[in-house]
């Protein structure tokens, strides 16, 4: 009896360590819990000033005739008139009109995506694109109309790129925890010329310099966890003597040199406000990134001149 006994304890306990055993892997494959961040390309607004012409013009004529007959004994008369009128009414309206364009750029995010994605200990989610809402017509469109029918042009209001909130709700991030919504401050390209003392070289240095603001918005409560703003520049550089010989810079190397260079300001301002207000996230995302991150990359590459040659 007492060996019966000494065996079910046996083998309940062999049951609970392979209970435990087989929690502790399923834990172990759990899917991560990490974030889900969807980061939106960057909103751009610009105010934009048309010149408009629209000229009117409306025909009007009017005709009429007249025949009268007189009938006597002897002799019949006829006699008759006809008159027309034409009246030309023509409209010109000029003026200037100005308005706010929104829209995208497409060209700045990509490497920002890839430093949260390798080191931040998040989920990317692919965003829908941006519903600007139907074609308004134009100043000069809307004036034709007024003119033609005498009736006021009623336009609808268009979606607004910068209200992150509405776009949320709309559902346009969805499945997203975290939206890092991103706006240009300032953008400006500049072009320098430089002679070279003791030379007939001279410099030509076309920059870039990029100016965004952002914001990390929590979905569900709308909550901002951080927010900063962030410079990336880039440049390049070309040599030509002083006959004035035409030479054209590579945009496609500023571009991507400014791309980076503000994905490291970015990032780096992210990874320091999250640990302050979401201690759990920003734990992570530094754990992630002091094991091989992105964060350590290395420093922005000095402009490397490439010297132009002429054939003639």
């Amino acid at each position: 009896m007492i060996d019966m006994t000494k065996r079910r304890d046996v083998l309940v306990g062999l049951c609970a360590l392979l209970g435990m055993g087989v929690q502790t892997v399923a834990s172990a494959q759990a899917p991560s819990t990490a974030p889900k961040i969807a980061v939106t390309d960057l909103a751009y607004s610009e105010r934009v000033s048309e010149y408009f012409d629209v000229t009117s013009i409306k025909a009007k004529s009017e005709e009429q005739s007249r025949l009268q007959a007189r009938d006597g004994v002897y002799s019949s008369s006829m006699s008759g008139s006809h008159s027309s009128k034409q009246e030309l009414d023509a409209t010109r309206v000029t003026g200037a009109y100005s308005y706010i364009q929104q829209t995208e750029l497409r060209n700045f995010t990509s490497d920002l995506k890839g430093m949260i994605l390798k080191g931040a200990g998040a989920r990317l989610v692919q965003g829908s694109q941006f519903d600007a809402g139907e074609p308004q017509p134009s100043r000069a469109e809307q004036v034709l109309r007024e003119v033609r029918t005498g009736k006021e042009t009623k336009l609808k209001r268009q979606p607004d790129l910068n209200d992150i909130v509405s776009r949320i709700r709309k559902g346009e991030f969805k499945g997203a925890d975290y939206v890092l919504f991103g706006t240009v401050s300032a953008i400006e390209f500049r072009s320098e010329f430089t002679p070279i003392p003791s030379t007939q070289t001279v410099s030509y240095i076309f920059n870039l310099d990029l100016g965004a603001d952002f914001n990390l918005i929590n979905t569900r409560t709308l909550e901002v966890k951080a927010a900063f703003s962030s410079q990336g520049s880039g440049s390049d550089v070309k040599l030509m003597n002083a006959n004035g010989n035409i030479v054209v810079p590579s945009r496609v190397k500023v571009i991507r040199e400014t791309s980076q260079s503000l994905a490291e300001e970015a990032y780096g301002q992210l990874l320091e406000q999250l640990s302050l207000s979401d201690p759990n996230f920003g734990a992570r995302a530094r754990s992630r990134s002091s094991s091989g991150s992105p964060s350590s990359a290395p420093e922005a590459r000095q402009p490397v001149v490439e010297p132009v040659t002429v054939f003639r």
